[in-house]
């Protein structure tokens, strides 16, 4: 999923959780959280660029670790828990996405590979989306069936981006 999928995701679910559980929510917070929402990707890219993994591999238990390191420091500045939290929901949305496995505690071997729907799923639901909106789609590129899920993606996150505005705020 891109940056702008992650972090509409994080703040919808975000501020749908603030709401229910009436957190109040300062600039600072909603801006660690938001950064919290693409920081398990810049951490895998500061410390993992140019490292041989297998093709499609993701680091996560390095970022699991990172995020643990994170909690405890939450625990003595509150603050910080929003950047936990925005980072968490991260993996969990990549989770959700499917397009690679995610590696929760084993860095170089397939074992642990953890994915909600699996590849096949997702370009199969991403074919009746774009069967979906053939009729009404009329720009001139043919988009396939794995960047019609991943669109799908994207929109859903901007509805609930949009849910979560209008019940914090609302």
């Amino acid at each position: 999923m891109d940056p702008i999928g992650h972090l509409e995701w994080t703040l919808g679910f975000g501020l749908i959780l603030f709401a229910i559980f009436q957190i109040p929510l300062d600039a600072l917070s909603f801006l660690l959280l938001g950064i919290g929402s693409d920081f398990p990707d810049i951490f895998d890219w500061i410390f993992y660029r140019g490292k041989n993994f297998q093709e499609g591999h993701r680091e996560i238990s390095h970022t699991v670790f990172f995020i643990g390191v994170l909690l405890i420091i939450s625990y003595f500045i509150p603050v910080v828990g929003f950047l936990t939290l925005g980072s968490i929901m991260h993996i969990l949305e990549d989770i959700l996405a499917g397009r690679d496995p995610i590696y929760l505690f084993s860095p170089i071997s397939h074992r642990g590979a953890t994915r909600l729907v699996s590849m096949e799923q997702s370009i199969a639901i991403g074919g009746r989306v774009r069967n979906l909106i053939k009729s009404s789609y009329h720009g001139s590129e043919n988009i396939g069936d794995e960047l019609s899920w991943l669109w799908f993606l994207t929109i859903l996150g901007s509805w609930f981006f949009i849910l979560g505005i209008f019940m914090y705020f609302g």
